[in-house]
């Protein structure tokens, strides 16, 4: 007997839409957009149905599990809250293929959150016990059909490797991919201009130029590499060793191995070994002469000095985040032999302006050049002496003072000792600096101890900023949660529209003028709803911060006491999950010029 599903006119429904890799295959023979199509199905199902789509998750990544599927992860944190009446889907085999975890949570999330799966041909009830048998059944038979595809494909893959054909996504720099003629599977075709760059690279490399200057050459280029904006020397290490340049095909170099750590798969890439990796003949034609390829090779590169202390130096070590690129920012030292000598500088201070109009009232009918000729110094420094403004203006050499009064009849003896009384001023060696390890990131770097100092100040406002909160705020209710999520969707949204003011600004579509008005605009929302966000944040957490805040004020009566970096790293990561920092402007004056936002470990 079927069970008879009445659904709420008035309810909330999501869909949610993801590709099989069958409709990627279907795609790129007919050309259309497979999520576009599932899109109007659903729509079209919900008008048949009677209720509304609030929102639709659209899954354009590529994963096997839960873990590599941001939308999924969104469709579960809705559904729990217990607040969504069901979610569209073309078919249920679309929520998972993943192993019999991630269709264990699939299951129960929409079992004890009593949320429908409506498709195009059914509406399953999670609750009742033949649509729970036969929605288990259907996850189970789609993680089959996925292993069974995926293993039909690696046969595939290894078998067009070793007919020398190119398996990979995307092209090396110098080649772009082309579809075999009468044949099944792609190659690779030389791009003229990329080549002869590539050809450079090696010819430079052969000649012991290092990484480093051969990144900074290409850089002034306008080739730019496959996955990025700039070249860094990692990527011209790849390619310097890629023998994809000979002619040939390699696979299996770098092999993805599996691990659980905290309970969760990790993925990680690690070099294959030598019976791990297939190099063959490739179907492509070759840039580089194998004499020059293995002479690149034989190049040991210069080993670096490791006599420094292994001790930990850095306070903020791997809890500081480029808020650009996401990288942990690092600490970039400054040893002993780098310190400046000590220089001389004057002792007195002297009216500059007054001395400016002295010298050019006594200047006479002499020619500055007549000047610079008399007292053997060049004609630019005598510019300046008599310079016509403030700002050019410097005072005369210490050395030359008097034979200077003398040329010009100056009797006065005012500037004597301002001029030719010196001090030895000693220069303090430049302090650790924080930096980005992304080369070529435009988040400009900061003192190491001031960002340290900002941390600590930044601990002490949130912490008296949640005193004061807690003890306004009631537990958190029934709406709290779905009120924050909508605040987090909001500021994604504002930050996503100013990164698109900069994209006008820098393609001059806006003025500074109008660039200076819109993003105002938009900076004031993204801090309002920031604010909002805390709120909420610590309505939803109040156990978590009440039970934080007292680690916290301990970290900061302690900090300054502690000796070591590594002690103060330890103290921090105690209370800090991450910091992300951001510097636009650098320079003399501008050394403060930075922002950070602490994320608290609940």
């Amino acid at each position: 007997m079927y069970n008879v599903i009445t659904l709420d006119p008035n309810g909330i429904y999501d869909a949610y839409l993801r590709k099989s890799r069958a409709d990627m295959e279907l795609e790129r023979l007919k050309k259309f957009d497979t999520l576009k199509q599932h899109e109007k199905f659903l729509k079209d199902r919900a008008k048949q149905l009677g209720i509304k789509i609030r929102h639709i998750y659209r899954e354009v990544v590529s994963g096997e599990s839960i873990q590599e599927r941001p939308e999924i992860q969104k469709v579960l944190k809705d559904i729990e809250t217990g607040t969504v009446d069901g979610i569209l889907v073309v078919e249920v085999e679309r929520l998972t293929r993943g192993d019999s975890k991630d269709q264990g949570t699939i299951s129960q999330a929409f079992k004890y959150s009593n949320t429908l799966i409506i498709t195009l041909n059914k509406i399953y009830d999670p609750n009742s016990d033949d649509d729970e048998e036969y929605f288990e059944f259907g996850l189970f038979m789609s993680r089959r059909e996925y292993k069974a595809i995926n293993r039909r494909m690696q046969r595939q893959r290894l078998a067009n490797v070793l007919a020398g054909k190119y398996c990979a996504s995307e092209p090396p720099f110098g080649y772009k991919k082309v579809k075999l003629k009468y044949d099944k599977g792609f190659t690779l075709e030389p791009i003229p201009e990329e080549a002869e760059v590539v050809k450079e690279m090696y010819k430079k490399r052969a000649d012991g130029m290092g990484h480093d200057i051969i990144c900074n050459w290409l850089n002034t280029l306008e080739f730019r590499p496959k996955k990025s904006d700039v070249w860094t020397p990692s990527t011209i290490k790849g390619i310097l060793s890629n023998p994809v340049y000979l002619g040939k095909i390699r696979w299996n170099s770098n092999k993805q191995h599996k691990s659980l750590v905290n309970g969760q798969i990790v993925k990680k890439r690690k070099k294959g070994t030598k019976d791990e990796i297939i190099l063959v003949e490739g179907l492509h034609p070759a840039i580089i002469e194998e004499d020059l390829f293995n002479i690149v090779q034989g190049i040991q590169p210069k080993q670096v000095s490791t006599t420094h202390g292994t001790e930990l130096q850095n306070p903020l070590a791997t809890l500081i985040r480029c808020a650009d690129c996401g990288r942990s920012m690092q600490r970039r030292p400054y040893y002993e032999n780098k310190k400046q000598e000590p220089k001389l500088r004057r002792k007195y201070e002297v009216d500059k302006e007054k001395l400016r109009l002295c010298l050019r009232e006594h200047k006479g009918d002499y020619s500055l050049r007549d000047i610079a000729t008399a007292l053997g110094v060049s004609k630019c420094s005598v510019d300046h002496w008599f310079s016509s403004t403030q700002d050019k203006f410097t005072m005369p050499y210490a050395d030359k003072w008097e034979d200077l009064k003398k040329l010009l009849n100056i009797t006065t003896t005012e500037f004597d000792k301002a001029i030719t009384t010196f001090e030895e001023n000693t220069i303090d060696p430049h302090e650790d600096t924080l930096i980005c390890q992304k080369a070529h990131c435009t988040n400009i770097g900061s003192n190491l101890s001031l960002v340290e100092a900002e941390v600590i100040k930044g601990l002490r406002e949130y912490l008296n900023t949640q005193k004061e909160l807690l003890t306004t705020y009631n537990p958190a209710e029934e709406d709290d949660n779905i009120m924050y999520q909508a605040l987090c969707k909001d500021l994604e949204k504002y930050n996503k529209q100013l990164d698109k003011q900069y994209e006008l600004l820098e393609q001059e579509v806006y003025t500074p003028e109008d660039f200076t008005k819109r993003s105002k605009v938009i900076k004031d929302k993204i801090n309002a709803t920031t604010k909002e966000l805390s709120k909420y944040q610590t309505k939803l957490n109040k156990d978590k911060i009440e039970k934080l805040l007292p680690k916290i004020e301990k970290v900061i009566d302690s900090y300054w006491r502690v000796k070591t970096a590594e002690k103060k790293n330890k103290l921090l990561k105690s209370v800090i999950s991450y910091v992300d920092y951001k510097k636009e402007k650098g320079g003399r004056g501008y050394e403060n010029n930075f922002s950070i936002a602490i994320h608290p470990r609940f």
